[in-house]
């Protein structure tokens, strides 16, 4: 429940910024309206008696005037709506004045700023990640810098109305990452859904860094001539983060000096970060397969993994990897049932790559099409006995629509007590229809959603 509160927040927040500015708009209006009415009221009873008469032309004039303190010509007695009319008005005009100043310079004052102080969070590409990290990040308060090449991306505007500064360039030119000031952010963000791109924005920002660095540490002698390196306090550090999802690349870019080593105690200045690889533990984090829905450990767990793209093949190493650390002592192998139309060929690549991790488990490739016959009937799930082989499926389709019609279809042929958790892409749409996580409404759920691009693109789970 507190998790799809503060969903619904995050969908609303762009359009109550802008009620909010249209609130303060009409409020200032009708200040107006009535301050002006007040000042010609005041006027009027004021100038009665006067000759010649005034006309209501003149009382307009006069009721002007008051905005600039003027318009009345005697400082003795004055009705009441008068005098607050002659201070309001005033107020009224300074108010607006800062106010539209405001509106016209602030964008030019905020990249000032950050050219001048920095630490703000640039992001590359406004995929999908993109924007959820650029919204989380201007929640937490502060300032992002967001840079897409495609002018009618849509989310670009979403992003203006948060107060994101936007960028329409090639987030690999130089210039462009110069003006995002890049060697002076906090964090930068490579999440195009190029993955080519991504690699060489980690380039370029490599090189952006190393240029600035003669220049914020002119000599050894500024902090105390020990020759130790400044302390982040005095020379900030900038963060790099490339979304690649192909590990060969990711080590052939190390290699080459590109990206920093992974290091849990110290993260790198350049480093790569996989959205699937971050998802598979929070996945198993929330839907555990080694216990029961009583919390009890399981004896000879057996799951189902739908799918071996990038997502399902690492939800398969992750699983492998968590039963070799929990599996008791000549325990047996984690079954896992690898469904895909090249299952085997699949199977055989992660069992070339990850040999070590995938030693607790023994896979099972299945070969069939979510939307045939044979998928459907169930069979391939099913013991000799008629029991099934798993306790625990997860379906790990690209297609957020293909994928809750694969759970679907499979529900019918499993026991309410096994669940089958969803891998979809947001909480909008197909994905808002389904729960989260194991309620207790007393209704029969048993298919739950695993929303991997805001779970992954957290503060938290990319090791910020």
């Amino acid at each position: 429940m507190i998790r799809r509160s503060k969903t619904l927040w995050d969908q609303l927040r762009p359009t109550v910024a802008t009620r909010r500015d249209m609130t303060f708009g009409v409020l200032l209006a009708v200040s107006w309206a009535v301050g002006l009415a007040l000042g010609a009221h005041g006027l009027a009873e004021h100038l009665r008696d006067a000759q010649p008469k005034p006309t209501e032309l003149d009382i307009a004039y006069r009721t002007v005037k008051l905005i600039n303190l003027g318009g009345v010509d005697s400082a003795g007695h004055l009705p009441l709506t008068l005098e607050l009319a002659r201070w309001l008005l005033p107020l009224l005009a300074a108010t607006t004045l800062i106010g539209g100043l405001s509106f016209l310079f602030s964008e030019n004052l905020r990249w000032a700023r950050i050219q001048r102080r920095g630490r703000h969070v640039v992001v590359c590409g406004l995929s999908r990640k993109g924007y959820l990290l650029s919204e989380r990040f201007g929640r937490d308060g502060g300032q992002v810098v967001v840079i897409d090449r495609d002018r009618d991306n849509g989310w670009l505007e979403e992003c203006r109305l948060r107060g994101d500064l936007v960028i329409v360039g090639d987030a690999t030119a130089p210039a462009v990452l110069r003006k995002a000031a890049v060697a002076k952010a906090a964090w930068v963000f490579a999440v195009c859904n190029s993955e080519g791109t991504n690699a060489e924005i980690a380039v370029k920002v490599r090189e952006e860094i190393n240029k600035k660095k003669p220049a914020s540490v002119k000599s050894a002698k500024q902090f105390g001539g020990s020759g130790a390196l400044p302390t982040a306090s005095i020379l900030p550090t900038v963060r790099c983060r490339a979304h690649l999802a192909d590990p060969d690349l990711g080590r052939w870019l190390g290699h080459l000096g590109v990206l920093d080593p992974n290091d849990d105690d110290e993260p790198g200045l350049v480093e790569a970060f996989n959205v699937f690889e971050l998802g598979a533990p929070l996945l198993l984090d929330d839907h555990d397969p080694f216990v029961d829905g009583a919390g009890r450990s399981i004896a000879h767990p057996g799951i189902l993994v739908i799918g071996l793209g990038c997502f399902g093949a690492m939800v398969v190493v992750e699983a492998s990897r968590r039963w070799a650390l929990r599996r008791p002592a000549a325990g047996p192998p984690l079954h896992i049932v690898a469904l895909a139309l090249d299952a085997r060929e699949k199977v055989d690549l992660l069992r070339v790559e990850y040999e070590e991790k995938l030693a607790a488990a023994d896979i099972e490739p299945i070969e069939l099409n979510v939307r045939g016959a044979a998928y459907r009937r169930g069979e391939y799930i099913l013991r000799e006995d008629g029991k099934p082989k798993v306790n625990y499926v997860y379906v790990c389709l690209d297609e957020d629509a293909l994928g809750i019609r694969a759970a679907l279809a499979l529900r019918n042929r499993l026991s309410r007590s096994i669940p089958i958790v969803v891998r979809v892409g947001d909480r909008t749409g197909l994905g808002a229809l389904l729960p989260e996580e194991r309620t207790s409404d007393g209704k029969d759920h048993n298919v739950y959603a695993f929303p991997l691009l805001p779970r992954t693109c957290e503060r938290d789970a990319i090791r910020l």
